[in-house]
C-alpha cells in the first residue's frame, strides 16, 4: 500500500544556505521525514567601494547589466542602495537575467528583466545576448560572484 508520509522514520539532512532550505525542509516533512538543515556554505555580499561602485552607475556607457543567479541580484542591490539610498538604476541601462527565477528576484527590487534567458544556463544566455541583443559597441555589467566561471565574461568580450 502507498504511503502518503513515504519518508515517515527516516531523517535527512540538507546542506542548503539557511535562506534557501525553507521549501525542501517544508516539502521533505510533508512526506513524514525528519529534516536537519546544517548549512556548509554561507554566502554575503561584499560592499564594493563606493569610488568604483560610483563609476559603474554614473557612466553613460553601459547598456546592459545582467544578474545570473538571485544572489548577484540581492547583492547589487544591496551595493546600490547603500551608495544612493535607493534602488532606481540609470535610465539607460536594460537588464538580462539568467532565467525566470533570476527575473522574479529582481521583481522585489522595483524592477524587471527585458530580456530573459530562454534557456537555463550561461551558455544559453551568452548565445541568446549575442544573437538578440548586444550590439559590437556595448558596455556590459556582469553581476557576479567572485567565485564564478568566467565562461560568461569571456565569452561576451569576443562581441
Amino acid at each position: 500500500m502507498y504511503s502518503m508520509r513515504p519518508l515517515e522514520g527516516k531523517t535527512i539532512v540538507t546542506t542548503q544556505p539557511a535562506d534557501q532550505a525553507s521549501a525542501l525542509i517544508h516539502l521533505l516533512e510533508a512526506k513524514g521525514a525528519r529534516v536537519l538543515n546544517l548549512p556548509m556554505i554561507e554566502t554575503r555580499t561584499t560592499i564594493v567601494k563606493p569610488e568604483i561602485f560610483s563609476q559603474i552607475i554614473t557612466t553613460d556607457n553601459p547598456r546592459l547589466i545582467v544578474f545570473t543567479s538571485k544572489k548577484g541580484v540581492k547583492g547589487w542591490f544591496e551595493n546600490l542602495q547603500n551608495q544612493t539610498g535607493s534602488n532606481q538604476m540609470p535610465a539607460q541601462i536594460t537588464i538580462a537575467t539568467v532565467g525566470e527565477g533570476t527575473a522574479t528576484a529582481l521583481e522585489q527590487y522595483g524592477h524587471r528583466a527585458r530580456h530573459i534567458n530562454p534557456g537555463n544556463n550561461a551558455v544559453d544566455l551568452a548565445k541568446y545576448l549575442l544573437e538578440n541583443v548586444l550590439q559590437p559597441d556595448d558596455e556590459v555589467i556582469l553581476a557576479l560572484g567572485n567565485k564564478a566561471p568566467a565562461f560568461l565574461e569571456n565569452t561576451l568580450a569576443t562581441k
